[in-house]
This record gives C-alpha cells, sequence and structure tokens, in this order.
C-alpha cells in the first residue's frame, strides 16, 4: 500500500507474519539497500517526521470530535462542491465549532525539546487560557519543537457569527505553561514542512525542499 504516516514517500508491505522475517531479510539483502544507504529507524524519527507535516495521532483526535473542532484538518473544502460532496458538509462549516485543531511552535528550554506532555494550557499575555496541546515531537528538519493541540473560541460572537479563535497566527505574547515553567509559542498557520510526493500547494513559504532525511534520530 501506497501510504505513509510521516509524510515521507513510503510503502507499506503486507504480509503473513510467518513471512515477515524472510521479507525483511530479503530486503536489507537486497544490492539497492546498500546503494541507498538503507537504515532502521523508530517510533522516534517516525513521530519528528509526522509533526513537522500536521498529521494527527490519536491522543490529539480523542480531545475533540469533529463535530467540536472543525474538520479543517481533515477535508479540502475549496474543492468543487460537486467532487467532493460528503454527509455533514453543510451541517458543519468551518469556524462553526468551539474549539479549532492547531499546530504550535514551543521555544522549550534546552533538554526539553521533546517533553511538552499533552494537557499543557497555552495562555496569551494576560494570562488567559486560550488553548492546550496533545502531543509534541523535536522536528528533523525544522530542528524545532512542534506539538499539536487545539485553540480555544470565543463563543460569544453577537448575530449568529461562527466563534472567534483566541489565538492565531501572528499573535504575541502566548506561551506554554510545562514543568513549571513558561516557554513562548507561536501558532503556525500551515505545517513547515510539506508531503513528499505531492504537489506543493499549502506547504509554508521557505519550507525545506524534498531531500534526504540525515538527521532523523534512530
Amino acid at each position: 500500500i501506497r501510504v505513509s504516516f510521516t509524510g515521507e514517500q513510503g510503502f507499506e508491505l503486507h504480509v503473513a507474519a510467518e513471512d515477515a522475517a524472510a521479507l525483511y531479510d530479503a530486503i536489507w539483502a537486497h544490492p539497492a539497500a546498500a546503494r541507498e544507504g538503507l537504515r532502521a529507524f523508530g517510533s522516534a524519527a517516525v513521530n519528528s517526521l509526522r509533526m513537522e507535516k500536521g498529521f494527527c495521532v490519536k491522543a490529539d483526535l480523542d480531545y475533540a470530535h469533529w463535530t467540536e473542532a472543525g474538520i479543517e484538518p481533515f477535508v479540502a473544502l475549496e474543492r468543487p462542491k460537486a467532487a467532493h460532496e460528503f454527509l455533514g458538509r453543510h451541517s458543519a462549516p468551518p469556524g462553526a465549532a468551539p474549539r479549532r485543531a492547531a499546530l504550535f511552535e514551543v521555544a522549550t528550554a534546552p533538554g526539553f525539546e521533546w517533553s511538552v506532555p499533552s494537557d499543557c494550557p497555552v495562555r496569551d499575555a494576560r494570562g488567559a487560557l486560550v488553548g492546550f496541546t496533545t502531543s509534541c515531537a523535536h522536528g528533523a528538519e525544522t530542528g524545532k519543537t512542534l506539538a499539536k493541540g487545539f485553540v480555544l473560541c470565543d463563543a460569544s460572537a453577537a448575530g449568529g457569527a461562527p466563534p472567534v479563535p483566541l489565538a492565531a497566527p501572528g499573535d504575541a505574547g502566548l506561551v506554554v505553561e510545562c514543568y513549571g515553567e513558561s516557554w513562548p509559542v507561536l501558532v503556525l498557520e500551515r505545517p513547515p514542512v510539506g508531503v513528499r510526493g505531492m504537489p506543493a500547494k499549502g506547504s509554508a513559504p521557505g519550507a525545506v525542499a524534498p531531500s534526504r532525511i540525515a538527521a532523523a534520530p534512530r
């Protein structure tokens, strides 16, 4: 199956359990393995790569069903409706949810680059709660700590207007409280690294160009 949780070009190989070891050995023994510099990597590398593309894990999704947090991370509503109809599209317009899925860039203290756990509150310059984290990783390409989470919305908008997010990209003075410290945090407009093998549409300005991943932790 041509699918990759890391956002890199890759495949999942599905075989009978009793054939898995033989397949693994055959891949490593192939001449292309030495030619391409094949090496093993673990879940830390997978987590690092998926976070830079903004992919969610179960920890991120457990905090709010799409009816509570919006469906924008999962569908492209700008596509023609006739080509992209689905049940619920018209009953859950963008921005109508009391919270919004978010990707944060966190300036952690040295030694905590991988250590922004879930439930860390995000506060504005006045100390008001504006969001919280759900998972994090240190980006292999960006070299920055990234955290998934949610931004809360102001549901008191008048005239039936959609709730307004309490924090947005470009807001200054935001911090995440973690381990008794307050670390500066930015709300990112979009993931900093684009998915490989896909059109560049939606990737951030200055996003890292496709290349071999040399810095991914083992």
